[in-house]
This record gives structure tokens, C-alpha cells and sequence, in this order.
């Protein structure tokens, strides 16, 4: 619970996008409006963000995974995941190291209930020998 009140009050103030952390590692956060598949300024900023600390750690990958509503035929997740690997590409990053993922969690609550309109950059670490 005081994860998402913490998570509302960011997204309020970076006008619907974010950065947090999950088990160790940063997750770049990305809101659309709804039915849209354009990417906001607020977006573009965070898009370069996680750039740039991909270019920075050097992860093993990177995933993008797009959020949709239950029973939803995933006709925006395709495109919203595509918008944001262009623009990762664009800024640099190397599209071999980019996989889709799934949104790992069903309970939207977590990002305030808008997990359909979502977007989510993980950077995968290396594993140490």
C-alpha cells in the first residue's frame, strides 16, 4: 500500500511517467494516454534515462514489457512495446539486447491501477561468476 501512494504521488508530478525500484534494480516506467501508442515528451525523457544507464551498466538485456487490460486482445501492447524499442534504439541502445516481457504482476494496484497504459524498461543484470 505505501508503495502506491508513494508511486501516485511521482506519476502525478512527472506528468504520467516514472522510475522506481524492484528487487534491486531500476524499472523505467511508461504511461500512455488511453488508446494511444504515441510517446509524451515526460516519456521521451525517461526513454533516454534508462539510455542512458544502459549504456552505464552494461546489462545482460533489456526488456520492455507492455501492460493490457484483462481479456484484451493486446492490439496496443505490440505497438506501445514497438514505440518504445525505437526509441531505445534510436537513442543508442543495441536492438539485440532488447527481449518483450510480460508485466510480471496482475494486480494493478501497484502502479495505481492504470497497468493497461503502461510500459515497464528492466535491465536484466550480468551475473557474476
Amino acid at each position: 500500500m505505501k508503495y502506491s501512494a508513494i508511486l501516485l504521488l511521482l506519476i502525478a508530478g512527472l506528468g504520467g511517467c516514472t522510475l522506481f525500484t524492484k528487487g534491486g534494480s531500476p524499472v523505467y516506467v511508461i504511461f500512455f494516454s488511453s488508446g494511444s501508442v504515441e510517446l509524451s515528451a515526460e516519456a521521451h525523457k525517461v526513454v533516454d534515462q534508462a539510455a542512458d544507464a544502459i549504456r552505464k551498466n552494461k546489462p545482460s538485456s533489456v526488456t520492455i514489457a507492455a501492460g493490457v487490460l484483462a481479456g484484451n486482445n493486446l492490439k496496443l501492447a505490440q505497438p506501445r512495446f514497438e514505440a518504445v524499442r525505437q526509441a531505445l534504439v534510436g537513442d543508442g541502445v543495441s536492438a539485440e539486447l532488447i527481449a518483450r516481457a510480460a508485466i510480471p504482476d496482475t494486480d494493478q494496484k501497484e502502479v495505481g491501477g492504470t497497468g493497461n497504459q503502461r510500459v515497464e524498461i528492466r535491465l536484466v543484470p550480468k551475473v557474476q561468476p
